[in-house]
């Protein structure tokens, strides 16, 4: 997802040991038109 997508994620795991294996965890920090342009770029790699 970081190579194709340039979008980063993390194992839920890292923040909640008990639940967290059913979770990613996402966080955007930039502009709004930064942020836009992220969810675009993931929503279009997870749609592939």
């Amino acid at each position: 997802m970081l190579q194709e997508a340039k979008v980063a994620a993390t194992p839920g795991k890292d923040f909640d040991t008990y639940r967290g294996h059913q979770f990613m965890r996402f966080s955007f920090a930039g502009s709004y038109e930064e942020m836009s342009e992220g969810v675009d770029r993931l929503r279009k790699w997870l749609n592939k």
